[in-house]
């Protein structure tokens, strides 16, 4: 197995294996907001370092095939978007 670079630009099916995640997990991570900014105009990449930080701060995760983002809400209760 080879390792991969956190700072290494990585294309949507690359990632999911980096991470260890389906590919659904990604997809579902762009369609809640996850921005993948390419090198070229075709082909979206991202970093893992990027992945990574992104799915921290935001708690993102899957609930039935779909990807949900907890935020705190100012009262200090979790709310699901």
């Amino acid at each position: 197995m080879t390792s991969i670079a956190p700072d290494e630009p990585l294309l949507v099916k690359q990632l999911a294996a980096a991470l260890g995640v389906s590919l659904r997990f990604v997809y579902q991570m762009r369609a809640c907001g996850f921005r993948m900014r390419g090198h070229t105009r075709r082909r979206q990449m991202a970093t893992l370092k990027q992945a990574r930080a992104w799915i921290k701060t935001r708690q993102f995760r899957l609930v039935n095939s779909v990807g949900l983002i907890d935020k705190k809400s100012e009262r200090g209760r979790s709310l699901v978007l």
